[in-house]
């Protein structure tokens, strides 16, 4: 009987197996397969495709004391990776991952007509990334921030971050 249980354990997991890999291809039997997978119990990796990111996003920000002064721009910068350790152990990743999602949210929504800027302040992306700056450490004198998110074409890149969303000054 136990025999009989491993096998069939092997079993599902080859089947699972030669279904993942067919899921991964564009085929009539693939998007049949996908039509009877109600439950997602099969993954799809599309690691470079279909729309691969080609560009970066920057978080800068800036306060204002309480008697008006405001500071330079600042980058926010996420945590360096170390490639070995982060194979393992990886905390940042959900960091940059949601920012930048938070990003391309933003960006979306200023690309669109019909939204004006009142609009914007109200969404939660917007309301995210405030509030992520309101966590940054801040002597005593801060009355309010400023945030703006940038757009670059990436590590080799002649031209100049393009301006995404520049935030008015809220109170902290």
């Amino acid at each position: 009987m136990t025999m009989f249980i491993h096998v069939s354990v092997v079993g599902v997991f080859l089947v699972w197996l030669v279904l993942t890999t067919l899921n991964q291809f564009e085929s009539q039997s693939a998007m049949k397969l996908r039509r009877h997978d109600i439950f997602y119990l099969l993954p799809r990796w599309t690691f470079f495709a279909p729309n691969p990111g080609t560009s970066d996003y920057h978080l800068v920000y800036r306060y204002m004391k309480g008697d008006g002064t405001v500071s330079e721009f600042r980058e926010v910068t996420f945590p360096e990776r170390q490639p070995l350790l982060s194979a393992l152990w990886n905390p940042h990743k959900r960091l940059r991952k949601a920012f930048l999602d938070l990003s391309m949210d933003l960006t979306r929504l200023c690309g669109r007509p019909d939204i004006n800027e009142d609009n914007i302040k109200i969404t939660f992306s917007y309301l995210a990334v405030l509030n992520f700056l309101k966590g940054v450490p801040l002597t005593r004198d801060v009355r309010s921030v400023q945030f703006a998110i940038m757009k670059s074409k990436g590590f080799i890149d002649s031209e100049l971050p393009k301006l995404v969303i520049c935030s008015d000054f809220h109170d902290i």
